[in-house]
């Protein structure tokens, strides 16, 4: 689901992301603080704390931001005619954002919090499946289990497999994995 932001706060936001990519792409998550990100994006800490709470919760809004962005890139039609396509979708984009991402996931996984990053991405993940399987749901579609259930599992079973698959050094290819994820995203709904 996409939220509409004032013009100013999603630009001071996008401000703040680049920022914070552009550190992390030197530094481990855990070395960076409010106040560099505030510097390299030019904007007040205050500002920062009246759109985020601390660090952590800057990277689930940033997290919510990059995942909603997929859906701007998606077709409309996809999401209201075709919902477990438009499943299978988000989840190649996913995979496809973080291979493209490849620098930002390798320092995750270098940094001494990646348990604490994983858990707050998969939740904020889990946390949009719910919202998009219920709305797969109101379009007729049919869940193998309960929607809290299958969002858990997608998300944390997905995000586990794209970890392994990048720890142990991606060995099939990208296509190959994305019609695993697909075999997984299409045997969560009845036919």
């Amino acid at each position: 689901m996409i939220i509409k932001e004032d013009a100013r706060v999603k630009k001071t936001k996008e401000k703040l992301f680049g920022a914070f990519q552009a550190l992390l792409a030197e530094n481990q998550f855990e070395d960076i603080t409010i106040q560099q990100i505030c510097a390299k994006a030019e904007i007040r800490r205050a500002t920062f704390y009246k759109h985020f709470t601390d660090k952590y919760d800057f990277l689930a809004a940033m997290t919510a931001t990059i995942i909603n962005g997929f859906d701007k890139r998606m077709s409309r039609s996809r999401l209201n005619s075709y919902p477990v396509e438009y499943h299978i979708e988000y989840e190649k984009r996913l995979v496809r954002f973080l291979v493209e991402n490849e620098d930002i996931v390798d320092l995750v996984f270098k940094s001494n919090m990646m348990p604490t990053l994983v858990a707050i991405i998969v939740h904020e993940h889990n946390s949009v499946l719910i919202t998009r399987l219920n709305h797969s749901i109101e379009n007729g579609e049919k869940l193998v289990a309960p929607v809290s259930t299958v969002a858990t599992l997608l998300a944390g079973g997905i995000g586990n497999v794209i970890i392994t698959w990048f720890k142990e050094g991606k060995p099939t290819s990208e296509e190959e994995l994305t019609a695993e994820i697909e075999c997984l995203v299409r045997a969560m709904f009845v036919k």
